[in-house]
């Protein structure tokens, strides 16, 4: 399992979006996201609406900036990512195969 957290970037040229890598005890907000897996992990689409209790929103600050930042668990299969294919988890469990999206996998920048 894994921790996705969204950020919007209005600096980013092709997609505003980033997920952190942790880099020693800071988050480092450099692994540019697709839209389309973005409006996944923030639940921001009607389609994702019954997720929204999996993102957690808070405001912080991060380089002299406030942001707003989004964190929820994703997880993927080795050959299902291959297809586009990563789903929620809640407590690093999945509920049922429902949790899957297929997601748009063009480059994010």
């Amino acid at each position: 399992m894994a921790p996705a957290t969204a950020q919007a970037d209005g600096n980013a040229e092709a997609s505003p979006y980033r997920m952190a890598r942790v880099d020693g005890t800071e988050y480092v907000f450099d692994v540019p996201m697709t839209a389309d897996f973005a409006a996944m992990v923030t639940c921001a689409p009607e389609k994702y609406a019954r997720f929204r209790d999996l993102c957690a929103e808070s405001s912080e600050e991060i380089g002299g900036a406030a942001h707003t930042v989004i964190r929820s668990q994703v997880t993927w299969d080795k050959d299902l990512i291959d297809n586009g294919q990563v789903a929620f988890a809640r407590g690093g469990m999945l509920r049922d195969m429902s949790w899957w999206m297929k997601l748009d996998q063009k480059d994010a920048g």
